[in-house]
């Protein structure tokens, strides 16, 4: 989804719901593009107890589509995590490095590439976006 330069400032935010009875999260990224925000709407089901494991189902229009993503990794000071996505016919697989904060500095951003660099070292970073 991010690859590329035409989806700009990506932030993606989750909040605790339920639906159709179930306890999950409902998902909504934001990001800009031309100039304008746009948002893509979802809800997150967990598949198993250790509440690490999703499948996302998109809303609306976007409700045909679905996708499975992982935490995989979340830092000791809780302040950046790493997702890992499979592969969709709309994106390619991939993995997320994602924090808190809204601006990093140059310092904070190189702790987390090299963090993300020694738990996935086979990984190649593709795109890297601040």
């Amino acid at each position: 989804m991010w690859l590329g330069t035409r989806r700009q400032h990506p932030t993606l935010n989750y909040t605790v719901a339920e639906r159709r009875g179930k306890s999950g999260l409902h998902d909504v990224v934001s990001y800009r593009k031309n100039g304008k925000t746009k948002h893509i709407t979802g809800f997150d089901t967990p598949l198993d107890s250790t509440l690490a494991r999703f499948s996302w189902r998109g809303k609306g229009l976007l409700g045909l589509l679905s996708s499975r993503w992982e935490v995989a990794y979340v830092s000791p000071e809780r302040d950046f995590m790493v997702l890992k996505f499979t592969k969709t016919f709309l994106t390619a697989g991939g993995y997320d490095l994602i924090g808190r904060d809204s601006t990093l500095t140059r310092v904070q951003a190189a702790r987390r590439l090299d963090a993300f660099r020694r738990l996935f070292p086979d990984v190649p970073i593709t795109q890297l976006q601040l």
